[in-house]
């Protein structure tokens, strides 16, 4: 929905005020940068009219003006002391002609770039004691200076453009005949001049009702009876406050815009975007009713054929977080990147807002980071009160937030509910800023929390799971909607949940699941070819490709390795899947890394010959019993919950998906327990144990076991682990912190994996033979 008022004083650019949807917007233009083009494509290409910010009342040191007058050095006569609240600027004796003649050259600046008028700032500058001191004449007189001076304005501003408006903000004494008394009647002498009103902090001073509001109503009212409109912008943070202020500034006839005191943000909070429907049955005096631009909210438009958006023609693409370098950037040969922009902390981003305009003018989309599903208390939203350790990892305190749950277990982090109203504003919020700064996109991390919520609450394959499901993708619309409106071609990636639809409840032509793919652009498929931790997973890669894919949305895949026969051979099948791929060496992303395409290739080696003796035995997707024989076994169980056993031999045991049991039995046996829940036995000789996902137990048996685990491995117990033969391998990061619990050894590598090692304690640390990496 189209915002009606858009007031930005920083950060305002050419390129998020012609991505931004609005019909008015207060801009400083030193600040912006535009040229006159840049304002006329504003106007004539998008029907937007568009304001000059000026301080009639203030000099600012920061001004051109300053600069070439040297004033810090020597000061002009009108020039007073400095504003205490606000850093650089100075009170002005503004009848001084000197300054005059300031003021006049700043409108013939703004005229001549083809602005629609000027909003005039502290023009309440006659009632401030400073002021009135270094005035010769009496209070009523120095009032009739700013009065004779707005007159000026406007006479010399619309002899060079009769439609040019000048809109005086606040200062609304100025209005009747004597100060503040709307009881006297206008001043028509004044009002005739203007062209509208801005006011600021009716309703609420921050949060703190504002008591003079009625008054002040009673003296706008003489303006909006003159036919002027009225631009109101207040600054309350809380939803309550906030509510309070639109809906009575529509009441009342205004124009309303929620603000954040600073004017540094495109949208400063999502409510603005619901402020255009509610003006609809409203009597409002609006600037763009006489402009070339878009139609009255009083006659609603037929809604419009929602856009087709193009294809993302995504080839490769790259996530990186930290250590960000524009000109690597620049320089690479990728389509698409993901990265941390700092939403809300614009200041400390790696990135500045001019870099990734300049990235994305080069064809590569800029896509940035938000958590939709978990909390990140290094985020500014975060407050330290919430938890008893300050951090995210605490436990809630009274002080928490209703949306606040449970720990996650996927990441050291707390789950959130994330369909309450006040979690999902904070995360639009997000979005909303760096849609506005300009970025082409989000990227929509921790989706499946929604899948973990009910896991935790133990609701799984029940309505309310559904609920959740329904809930993730409800949210998923509602900032695709909001993103859009600021940049209709914003890029929407989120992270994984290929089964969100299905566990929602919903068919696959279902209109609500085509309304979760029309919001969506593209979707990331991490860790599914088995790359980090061994757990190919070709159901869930079918999913994205026969689902997502075929309904026009790009995947990307995305992988973590450094051996370069690997890395091979997931291109060439993603390739073949039609997926986008990136390759990183670690799940750090603190590096650019290396294209796929430019990863040298692995030098060909001779295939093994597979024994003559070899069994391959298959089972199927239901429940198996699969025994070997005395030869050498490959033995796959596929789905469902299977018993296998390699009875003699060298036997290799996949476990595939389910609750499986695997027994290797004599020989060097590998087992391998997939997803699931599974039981391992090794046997006699020397095995590789490898638990895949889920919460496994495994028995070596006699001979040098090695058990082996990744990233998302879950809670895992070995039964026998012998430190003078065994080895514990861990494939991923070289990290872990143990414990002991309940008189057991447990290890922890992060990343939701954990070790329990029965029989053993804190003491025979030292003594267990831990490695990291792929085995050799």
């Amino acid at each position: 929905m189209t915002m009606p008022l858009l007031y930005q004083l920083q950060n305002a650019t050419f390129e998020s005020l012609q991505a931004g949807d609005f019909r008015v917007a207060v801009v400083d233009p030193d600040d912006s940068g535009m040229t006159a083009e840049n304002v006329a494509t504003l106007q004539d290409d998008q029907g937007k009219l568009i304001y000059a910010y000026r301080s009639i009342g203030e000099a600012e040191d920061y001004r051109d003006y300053w600069q070439e007058g040297g004033w810090s050095d020597n000061p002009p006569d009108f020039l007073l002391n400095e504003n205490e609240d606000w850093e650089g600027n100075f009170l002005v004796k503004f009848w001084d002609p000197e300054w005059q003649q300031v003021v006049f050259d700043m409108i013939d600046g703004v005229v001549a770039d083809g602005y629609n008028g000027v909003y005039l700032d502290i023009v309440d500058g006659y009632a401030v004691d400073q002021v009135k001191n270094a005035y010769p004449g009496t209070d009523e007189e120095l009032r009739q200076e700013m009065s004779d001076f707005i007159i000026a304005i406007s006479e010399y501003a619309k002899e060079q453009n009769p439609d040019f408006a000048i809109i005086p903000q606040n200062a609304v004494g100025l209005l009747s005949n004597e100060e503040g008394e709307a009881s006297t009647g206008p001043n028509s002498a004044y009002i005739d001049a203007i062209d509208g009103l801005g006011v600021e902090d009716l309703w609420f001073d921050d949060d703190t009702v504002a008591d003079w509001t009625p008054y002040d109503l009673e003296l706008i009212g003489l303006a909006q009876e003159a036919g002027k409109f009225v631009l109101a912008t207040s600054y309350p943070t809380q939803d309550a406050d906030q509510e309070t202020f639109i809906q009575n500034a529509i009441d009342a006839g205004l124009i309303p815009y929620l603000g954040e005191r600073a004017l540094d943000s495109g949208n400063a909070d999502a409510i603005n975007n619901t402020i255009e429907a509610r003006m609809e049955d409203g009597d409002f005096n609006a600037p763009w009713l006489d402009a070339d631009t878009p139609t009255d909210p009083e006659t609603p438009t037929e809604p419009e054929t929602p856009t087709e958006r193009t294809d993302l023609e995504v080839s490769e693409f790259a996530v990186q977080y930290s250590n960000l370098n524009a000109d690597e950037i620049a320089g690479s040969a990728y389509d698409l990147l993901i990265v941390e922009g700092k939403p809300g902390d614009a200041a400390t981003a790696e990135l500045t807002d001019a870099e990734v305009a300049e990235l994305s003018a080069m064809g590569k989309t800029m896509v940035g980071y938000v958590s939709v599903g978990q909390t990140d208390d290094a985020r500014s939203y975060w407050d330290s009160s919430w938890t008893d350790n300050g951090t995210d990892t605490g436990n809630p305190t009274g002080n928490a937030p209703s949306w606040l749950g449970d720990q996650a277990e996927s990441w050291p982090a707390t789950l959130v509910e994330f369909w309450d109203p006040e979690w999902q504003e904070i995360v639009i919020d997000q979005v909303i800023d760096l849609a506005a700064r300009g970025y082409d996109g989000i990227f929509l991390d921790n989706m499946l929390s929604y899948y973990e919520v009910a896991a935790v609450k133990e609701e799984l394959g029940t309505a309310q799971s559904q609920f959740y499901a329904q809930e993730m993708m409800k949210f998923v619309e509602l900032i695709a909607d909001v993103a859009r409106e600021i940049n209709p071609d914003f890029v929407v990636i989120p992270n994984g949940a290929p089964f969100i639809v299905g566990d929602a409840g919903y068919a696959l032509d279902s209109a609500e699941a085509q309304g979760y793919f029309d919001a969506i652009d593209a979707v990331m498929a991490e860790s599914f070819f088995g790359l980090l931790n061994g757990n190919y997973d070709a159901g869930t890669l079918d999913v994205f490709q026969q689902i997502f894919a075929a309904n026009g949305i790009d995947v990307l895949a995305l992988e973590y390795a450094t051996d370069p026969e690997a890395i091979a051979a997931f291109a060439e099948e993603a390739a073949e899947r039609g997926f986008a791929v990136s390759v990183s060496p670690d799940q750090n992303l603190d590096v650019l890394p290396v294209p796929v395409s430019e990863t040298p290739e692995p030098e060909p080696e001779p295939e093994p010959e597979t024994p003559a003796e070899t069994n391959l035995i298959d089972g199927t997707d239901g429940d198996d019993e699969l025994w070997g024989g005395e030869q050498n076994d490959i033995i796959n169980g596929y789905d469902g919950a299977d018993i296998m056993a390699g009875d003699v031999g060298d036997d290799q045991l996949n476990g595939g998906n389910g609750g499986d049991e695997l027994f290797g039995e004599a020989g060097d046996d590998i087992l391998d327990g997939g997803r699931g829940h599974d039981y391992m036995e090794g046997g006699d000789g020397d095995d590789i144990l490898i638990g895949g996902r889920g919460h496994d137990e495994s028995v070596g048996g006699a001979g040098n076991d090695t058990f082996v685990f990744a990233a998302s491995s879950g809670y895992d117990v070995i039964e026998d682990f012998n430190v003078a033969e065994d080895t514990l391998n861990f494939i991923g990061n070289s990290d872990y912190y143990a414990y002991e619990s309940d008189g057991t050894l447990v290890i922890d590598f992060g990343q939701n994996s954990e070790v329990e090692l029965s029989g053993l304690s804190l003491d025979d640390l030292a003594n267990v033979n831990i490695t990291f990496g792929d085995l050799a």
